[in-house]
């Protein structure tokens, strides 16, 4: 593969300019000469190939040859949405996200995390998704999103995403489950005429059967079953989002296979995903986890749930997992 570089202008033939990080790479890391050919991408599909045609202090002048149609997006379009660590495992979160096919990162605001996404810190993210995508072959860039909080995500989510699912671990949402003392309000209990559950199933929006006032947001309680005294929440691991696509669902076996039909993608400024034929999303907490607010404001919208396991894994660790999940060539 040639070597890479990334144009911040649309590339149209017959010339482009590099400049800023890119010519300096060019020129004084890599001391390419006028001559030699190179790959050249904008994030908006495809690539071209170009040959160095002038070199300056601070610019470098490349003929631009016929685009390449090619593509490296994963079949089914995964957004993480996810409260950032600190510091340089940051960069490492965008990397393997951009890496593995993530077609979008949502900085998510919650009431445990331990950085703040800030404009400079959303910015920073969006040069390690460049680099990141030079590095692994990615013709479209992976998009940041604007920080939200889980309602305003929430609020249109189902307009744009077939699957949503929050990663929680089972020991927490049976502990979620159970009325306690916190510093929020107390929980109220469930009562004991609750439809019957199907194992492996989610209550819809037209089954809900009673809703209790949470932080002042209309909480809604789910089916439950009964299974050794204790009242679990029901998690399934087969996806609709082969609804969308007149196809069977998916299994775990069936996600790990290349058998997927590739979707069209709608794309927007700089080859953000704007609309997805078949998509997912997936949120991912900070190192203290979501709260139970959290956690029952996600299930009363319709999300389900997703166990990565019993280990405690660290933020980045869990996105990277989550979107093992969906992650195809």
């Amino acid at each position: 593969m040639l070597p890479r570089f990334f144009s911040e202008t649309s590339i149209s033939p017959p010339v482009v300019v590099l400049a800023d990080e890119e010519a300096h790479h060019l020129i004084h890391v890599l001391r390419f000469a006028v001559g030699d050919s190179i790959a050249l991408f904008d994030g908006q599909g495809g690539e071209f190939l170009g040959t160095i045609q002038q070199i300056g202090r601070r610019e470098v002048r490349v003929q631009v040859g016929e685009r390449q149609p090619v593509e490296r997006e994963n079949q089914v379009q995964v957004s993480i949405a996810v409260s950032l660590p600190k510091g340089d495992r940051q960069k490492t979160l965008v990397e393997k996200l951009t890496e593995l096919g993530a077609s979008e990162l949502i900085p998510l605001l919650t009431a445990r995390g331990v950085a703040q996404p800030t404009e400079n810190a959303c910015q920073r993210l969006q040069r390690h998704v460049i680099a990141a995508s030079k590095q692994c072959g990615r013709n479209r860039l992976m998009h940041i999103g604007q920080p939200q909080g889980i309602s305003e995500l929430l609020a249109d989510a189902t307009s744009r995403f077939a699957e949503i699912w929050i990663a929680h671990p089972e020991y927490a949402a049976e502990l979620a489950d159970r009325p306690h003392d916190d510093s929020g309000p107390e929980l109220k209990s469930k009562p004991e005429a609750m439809p019957e559950a199907m194992p492996g199933s989610f209550a819809s929006s037209s089954e809900v059967a009673m809703a209790t006032d949470l932080n002042q947001e209309n909480v809604a309680a789910y089916r439950i079953q009964k299974n050794d005294d204790r009242e679990l929440f029901q998690t399934s691991t087969v996806s609709s989002v082969a609804s969308l696509l007149d196809r069977p669902p998916l299994t775990d076996k069936t996600l790990t296979e290349p058998a997927l039909p590739r979707v069209t993608v709608v794309t927007g400024e700089r080859g953000a995903a704007t609309g997805f034929n078949c998509a997912v999303l997936v949120l991912i907490g900070p190192e203290g986890g979501f709260t139970d607010d959290e956690y029952f404001l996600a299930m009363s919208r319709g999300v389900k749930r997703l166990d990565l396991g019993p280990r405690i894994l660290r933020v980045e660790t869990a996105a990277i997992a989550a979107l093992c999940r969906w992650a195809q060539s």
